[in-house]
């Protein structure tokens, strides 16, 4: 079971204007005299589209669609379900969940309202194959909303989901009429706390406070998002004041970072599983000894130690962290054992060695490029070449997704707000899969559709356990996650990821 606690179930039954400081003396924009408010947050790598409905990277597009459009629900740093567009909620039966929402609830205009319809019509785009939008991968029980009346909606299941909310906190709205004659990929009319005063795709994006949300304003009347090509020059900017929060520190910065006068790091709890991702749908990687022997073969405590300095320790054989239900404890990391790698390696007719090529996205995941280097020296004292293929990330993300034609192997780390979201990314329907095992599928199938928690960690930990045997990916670590800010920065670090201006404010 998972060490974690989980509140989920309980709950839901019932752009700086200046670069060098963190506010300005320009006068708000209602006219008063208040001090207007600005922050800039550092990114990694770009946002390519602000669709809430495309929206799929957790440190930077989901964290921009979240604070500029609205969610029936909320989820907060601790877990708990909270209200958003919808005021209330009451389960009508098994698979039927019926949201009230808030009457107040408007676009930006002030005037179109969030009503039933629009939660409706926000639905069945999401739910249309031929859209092929990102966030449906979440809705993996979810089969449609019914407008009861103007501020009235049931949101239908497959069957039971203990995790439901989690899920229902990605679907953000759009208008439909709005969306008729707009791009919603390059720009925003939304109903969240936040408007979009810029943006460039996989460039700066610029918010301002929503004068007509109907919602708690935010503390933060401008926020700037920043893109750095990698992490240490992320670190740079945070060091340098251009930014006053970066999300993607590498261990290697923290002791210039705390050296710094106003600026400090603060760890969050690792969610993040890094792994090779292996293709089982090519050769030689079809093979379970080869993805057996490359377990085998790497010793991931060195890498642990010399590159993320001691920051994480090796994954249990699975995917999962302890932050998610269903975690295994029971499970041992493959040891390190390059004797019994070249065994395997010859017993899959490998024994004059194999040629392999990675797939990493560059400047994305903590000392991506040189986790993945020194995978391929261990792998060479094997007899396996590792040949880097780095490119940027929506290249990568495209190969993965798109035209799905993922190399034998490629760098990630990954997760997803519920477990079986995280582990359907393995399932055989799954457009992220590149592995097929029924068995494996079938209880993922259990653990989603499970009356109680307890149940649905029951067969999550069975299909971790499958997992480890067929070896899909290389297990890792999980990634260290380190924040940078600056000090008068008031803002409570999530376990999960997101970064949500709405929450920040500034000491006065």
């Amino acid at each position: 079971m998972t060490r974690r606690a989980h509140t989920l179930a309980s709950v839901a039954a019932v752009a700086t204007l200046s670069l060098a400081a963190c506010s300005s003396a320009a006068t708000g924009s209602g006219g008063g005299s208040e001090p207007e408010s600005a922050i800039a947050i550092g990114l990694t790598s770009g946002v390519e589209s602000i669709d809430p409905h495309a929206a799929s990277t957790v440190r930077s597009s989901t964290g921009v669609a979240a604070a500029v459009y609205s969610s029936l629900v909320a989820i907060d740093a601790d877990q708990n379900v909270l209200p958003e567009a919808a005021e209330r909620w009451e389960q009508i039966d098994s698979t039927t969940w019926r949201f009230h929402l808030d009457p107040d609830a408007v676009f930006s205009d002030g005037e179109t309202p969030l009503d039933a319809g629009t939660v409706v019509w926000n639905f069945e785009r999401l739910l249309d194959p031929a859209n092929a939008l990102s966030v449906a991968g979440y809705l993996k029980t979810i089969t449609g909303a019914v407008k009861v009346d103007d501020h009235t909606v049931d949101v239908t299941l497959s069957g039971p989901d203990v995790s439901v909310f989690l899920a229902l906190a990605y679907v953000r709205f759009l208008d439909p009429t709005w969306t008729e004659s707009h791009d919603p990929n390059v720009e925003a009319f939304g109903s969240g706390p936040y408007v979009v005063e810029s943006f460039s795709p996989s460039g700066d994006i610029v918010l301002r406070a929503n004068e007509n949300y109907w919602g708690e304003p935010p503390a933060i009347d401008t926020v700037t998002y920043h893109v750095y090509g990698d992490a240490t020059a992320e670190a740079n900017a945070l060091i340098a004041g251009e930014i006053q929060l970066g999300g993607d520190i590498e261990p290697r910065d923290v002791e210039r970072i705390a050296a710094t006068d106003g600026i400090e790091t603060v760890n969050a709890a690792s969610i993040r599983a890094a792994f090779l991702k292996l293709n089982t749908e090519v050769e030689p990687t079809d093979d379970v000894r080869v993805r057996q022997a490359l377990n085998y073969a790497v010793d991931k405590q060195a890498i642990i130690d010399s590159i993320l300095l001691g920051t994480t320790e090796q994954s249990q054989g699975q995917v999962l962290t302890e932050y998610f239900l269903g975690y295994n404890d029971a499970l041992e990391p493959y040891p390190y054992d390059p004797d019994r790698a070249r065994e395997l390696l010859a017993e899959a007719g490998h024994a004059d060695g194999l040629t392999l090529t990675v797939d990493v996205p560059s400047g994305t995941y903590v000392e991506g490029e040189n986790i993945t280097t020194a995978i391929g020296q261990q792998l060479a004292e094997v007899g396996v070449t590792l040949e880097q293929n780095v490119i940027p990330f929506a290249t990568y993300m495209e190969r993965y997704t798109e035209t799905h034609e993922l190399s034998q192997t490629a760098y990630l780390t990954q997760s997803q707000m519920s477990t079986d979201r995280f582990l359907g990314l393995f399932e055989t329907e799954s457009v992220y899969a590149y592995w097929s095992n029924p068995e494996f599928d079938e209880l993922v199938l259990q653990g989603r559709y499970a009356e109680t928690e307890e149940e649905a960690a029951a067969a999550y930990e069975q299909a971790v356990e499958i997992m480890r045997e067929e070896a899909p990916v290389l297990f890792l670590f999980p990634q260290p996650k380190v924040y940078g800010l600056s000090e008068d920065l008031v803002w409570d670090v999530r376990d999960d990821e997101w970064i949500l201006p709405q929450d920040i404010s500034l000491e006065p």
